[in-house]
């Protein structure tokens, strides 16, 4: 599979990449497996290594099958996630209405500060009447 073909599939939302890993894995295993069972057995090393080359291929074929599933399942759950909970789209106020930030920037803006609702600085703050209040 070329690069083109991998971006027509990415595209669509099915990437192939974790089926690959997972065949991959499957198949060096159970080829570990083999040679380990083989030479443990006394077998003469072209049959254990033919042996083990033809489990390889077919453990390959099991593990792309059952990558394909998974990642299918994966993909399934996270489009039902997406509709389920979709993002929320914030809608921002043009840039000619009145109530917008930028309109706003030019102008002068004066507060009235009420004395008693300031916030304290930390220096402010008895840290005792906090913890006998609490």
């Amino acid at each position: 599979m070329d690069h083109s073909d991998h971006q027509a599939y990415k595209d669509k939302g099915v990437s192939t990449i974790p089926a690959r890993v997972i065949a991959t894995s499957f198949s060096l295993v159970a080829f570990a497996l083999c040679l380990i069972a083989g030479t443990y057995a006394g077998n003469d090393y072209a049959t254990v290594l033919s042996r083990s080359i033809m489990v390889m291929m077919l453990t390959w074929i099991v593990g792309r099958i059952i990558g394909t599933v998974m990642q299918a399942t994966v993909e399934d759950y996270i489009n039902r996630y997406k509709v389920a909970k979709p993002v929320p789209v914030v809608e921002l106020l043009s840039d000619d209405s009145a109530d917008s930030e930028y309109a706003k920037m030019g102008e002068e803006v004066t507060v009235d500060v009420d004395e008693e609702n300031q916030r304290l600085s930390n220096d402010d703050i008895d840290i005792e009447e906090l913890l006998n209040a609490a």
